[in-house]
């Protein structure tokens, strides 16, 4: 008996295997994505830097060698862009760590100047509303400052977070 499927829509014992190694390919690509980060931000990288290396080849004296001219060209183009780098991390790098050492000394005197805000806000809030309303205000309270202070130090644990992951992909970028 013939099947009801045209000939170009079965699926023979090769086409599942093509089909399976394809998924299999997947899943070890899927598994392996953390390491070959810095594999795939080299090669975005070198696509980049190619319209550049091309043209620092050609305006080489000895472009017509073509190997030592390729090479000698991705050399000088990856020391340019390293050093650019490193001098925009020398002007930017300062500025930033003292803004955040400024932040986080000032942090007590802007938590105090808060606290005391809200402290005047509270009393005037104390004369003018019913007790069972105040009990309200005060678990809201409470519970906001918790989930303030949660807050803060997520943020404060994902920016560290960010920084040194930025610093380790650069690194590693530069390694490949």
């Amino acid at each position: 008996m013939t099947s009801l499927l045209p000939a170009a829509r079965r699926m023979g014992p090769r086409s599942w295997l093509v089909l399976g190694a394809i998924a299999f390919v997947a899943l070890l690509l899927f598994m392996a994505r953390d390491s070959l980060a810095p594999f795939m931000i080299g090669i975005v990288f070198a696509y980049l830097l190619n319209p550049l290396v091309k043209l620092v080849e050609g305006l080489l004296p000895f472009r017509r060698r073509a190997s030592l001219a390729r090479v000698s060209a991705v050399a000088l183009v990856y020391l340019l862009v390293i050093g650019l780098l490193a001098m925009i991390l020398a002007f930017a790098l300062p500025p930033l760590f003292n803004q955040i050492n400024r932040f986080f000394m000032e942090l007590p005197q802007i938590l105090e100047e808060s606290q005391a805000v809200l402290q005047t806000q509270l009393q005037e809030l104390q004369t003018h509303v019913p007790p069972e309303v105040q009990r309200q205000i005060d678990d809201g309270i409470n519970k906001m400052g918790a989930s303030l202070s949660a807050a803060v130090q997520d943020t404060a644990l994902h920016s560290f977070s960010l920084v040194t992951s930025t610093f380790s992909v650069l690194l590693g970028s530069l390694a490949v």
